[in-house]
């Protein structure tokens, strides 16, 4: 499937994710990467699963780079 559709993706990896360990994402990233797909990988070293319900620093940076990822997608930047 991922070859077919392999559309740009971003993915935002909180490193203190109990839900989620980094080694999960980075296998599915480093998947993706190797079937023509493109990623932007951020990392939030202090961030935990659902960091983005919280406001904080982390959080702000995540929606500023979720934004400006969507907006390089639609032509926008």
């Amino acid at each position: 499937y991922a070859r077919a559709h392999a559309g740009p993706l971003g993915v935002a990896q909180p490193d203190r994710d109990d839900n989620v360990p980094a080694a999960i994402t980075e296998a599915f990233v480093k998947a993706y990467q190797g079937a023509g797909g493109a990623v932007e990988h951020a990392h939030f070293p202090d961030a935990r699963h659902s960091f983005v319900q919280q406001a904080s620093p982390d959080t702000d940076r995540c929606i500023a780079l979720v934004r400006d990822f969507i907006g390089r997608q639609l032509g926008r930047s």
